[in-house]
């Protein structure tokens, strides 16, 4: 796996950025610093990380898969039987804050950064938040707990495509799955992908056209959003 980044300080980082420094460090890796590190940059990031996706970066993906979300409409859920919604990776809850329109959806969501949930508990939004990784299986929820899983910007990190599993093991059958997957990151993910397909597991039902992800920024960051809906009855491909 890639070898750890060192910390940002503020004394190192590029003064003529409009990043913060954190976010500054975590830019000039292309988002993909080493996996030891993640947890630790993301909570010195977390209390700029809203102002620099929003203004600094224009950070795209969170804004398309929000905008998907909505006209889709795979929620359909009432005041008393909501949509459970998981948002795999939450960080600050932008996808949340973002997608606030659907009505009667019960969000839940797990990170690896302490720091960046504190940020999110603060705001509310989402009806219980664990901090826990991606890779450590399974996830703190039960099997076919979620109507809608949600993922954005943390895939990157993951060098397991076998993750993919628990996204079909928290979901419902029928449920809709919605991931980001940077295009440098797809091939890591594309063979499953496909064979959880020819299994019967889930059926892709809408990708997007590459785009930029960070389009304030001079690198160029390609992305697709993959929309799965998991089998009503899975061929062995839903549970662990």
């Amino acid at each position: 796996s890639p070898s750890p980044s060192p910390s940002p300080s503020p004394s190192t980082s590029n003064p003529a950025s409009p990043l913060s420094p954190a976010g500054d460090h975590i830019a000039k890796s292309n988002y993909k610093i080493g996996s030891g590190s993640v947890a630790e940059l993301y909570d010195l990031w977390a209390k700029d990380y809203d102002r620099d996706c929003e203004d600094a970066l224009a950070f795209d993906s969170p804004k398309q898969m929000a905008a998907l979300f909505l006209r889709l409409r795979h929620y359909c859920g009432s005041a008393t039987d909501p949509t459970v919604v998981v948002d795999v990776g939450c960080g600050t809850g932008l996808l949340q804050r973002l997608s606030s329109q659907a009505p009667n959806c019960e969000w839940h969501g797990f990170d690896l950064s302490p720091g960046m949930l504190e940020v999110l508990e603060a705001k509310g939004g989402y009806k219980q938040l664990h901090v826990h990784s991606v890779t450590d299986y399974p996830w703190p929820y039960p099997d076919e707990f979620a109507d809608i899983v949600v993922c954005n910007g943390v895939l990157i990190y993951v060098e397991d495509p076998g993750c993919l599993q628990e996204f079909l093991r928290v979901s419902k059958p029928g449920g809709h799955l919605y991931f980001m997957i940077r295009e440098d990151g797809l091939a890591t993910y594309w063979d499953t992908m496909c064979a959880l397909e020819r299994r019967g597991a889930w059926s892709l039902r809408h990708m997007t056209e590459p785009r930029e992800n960070m389009p304030k920024q001079p690198q160029s960051i390609l992305y697709r959003i993959y929309v799965y809906q998991k089998a009503v009855a899975t061929a062995g491909g839903g549970g662990n």
